[in-house]
């Protein structure tokens, strides 16, 4: 058996060498060799977001205030059975645009046999505040230094959607729901109907354009909150692949809803608007009608499968 392996080799690096193919073919036949030649030493150094020939993402949900993260692993496992047969040590670097930090510049680190993976979580932390339409790249190398030398990378271009508001979507497969995680780092909310608060003998008056900083806000009845507008979120989704919890607080207190009538009779939601509070988090919850099928976004999928929007 190794024998024949032996030939594979020198018939295809004989390929390289005469035939007059092109550069392609020879990157092609070169890295089917090196690729060969790694797994027949039973050497496996993989990522389940970096690649050996750079994955470049892009990511439209920031929100161009708060942090970013960025979570990968690094493995030494092709599947379940095949396993890398000795410590695999790396070098990790991280670079990125001017403005922003990163909590990871440059480890050094060794995957052990027995325990098969590294987890990284990389964190964004911008030095100034981004607008819509900014774009900061992150770039993440890993490479092998021993046994064998194999570097993988990725390349995060992460897109201010809507200034000081972002979200993402935490799922993964065969988990019967998913979260929508919506962020608002704005700190202040604009009043669009005038009211007066009376608080311990104390009277204030918003006008229409006041700002109301976040904890003015939250300290409102359900009544004034409705005149101060924060950041109106709307989301679209298909009840064919989507159900919204209906229990959910912010379906509770909605601004407005559309439904859709669909084959089995029934009608369901398939767009919600609700308000988001300053400097405040929120979730909604949907399940899933194909368990199987992970969600996550960003990252995991370059697009999100609620339409996502934000005034």
């Amino acid at each position: 058996m190794r024998k024949y392996r032996y030939k594979i080799l020198i018939g295809l690096l004989l390929l390289v060498v005469i035939l007059p193919v092109g550069i392609t073919f020879s990157r092609y036949v070169y890295d089917f060799i090196s690729y060969y030649i790694l797994e027949s030493n039973d050497f496996f150094f993989n990522s389940d977001k970096l690649g050996e020939h750079n994955i470049v993402y892009g990511v439209e949900n920031w929100g161009g205030v708060g942090t970013f993260e960025i979570e990968f692993e690094l493995n030494n496992h092709k599947n379940n059975l095949l396993t890398s047969v000795s410590d695999i040590n790396y070098e990790l670097n991280v670079t990125h645009s001017e403005d922003v930090q990163t909590s990871i510049n440059l480890v050094n680190g060794t995957i052990l046999t027995n325990e098969k993976t590294d987890s990284y979580t990389v964190v964004v932390t911008p030095s100034r505040v981004f607008n819509t339409g900014e774009t900061v790249r992150i770039n993440i190398v890993a490479k092998s230094t021993s046994p064998y030398v194999k570097t993988l990378s990725a390349t995060f271009n992460i897109t201010v959607g809507r200034k000081g508001i972002s979200y993402e979507i935490i799922d993964k497969a065969n988990q019967p729901y998913f979260d929508l995680l919506i962020t608002n780092a704005a700190r202040t909310c604009t009043v669009k109907q005038a009211f007066t608060v009376t608080s311990g003998g104390n009277t204030k008056t918003y006008n229409v354009n006041d700002t109301i900083g976040s904890i003015a806000y939250d300290d409102l009845s359900d009544e004034n909150k409705g005149k101060v507008q924060c950041a109106l979120v709307t989301l679209a989704f298909n009840p064919n692949d989507l159900r919204l919890d209906m229990t959910n607080t912010n379906y509770l207190h909605k601004i407005e809803q559309h439904t859709r009538n669909l084959s089995d009779g029934y009608t369901y939601v398939d767009r919600l608007k609700f308000q988001v509070g300053a400097e405040s988090s929120t979730i909604v919850r949907f399940y899933k009608m194909d368990v199987t099928r992970d969600y996550t976004y960003p990252i995991t999928n370059n697009t999100s499968v609620v339409t996502f929007t934000a005034e």
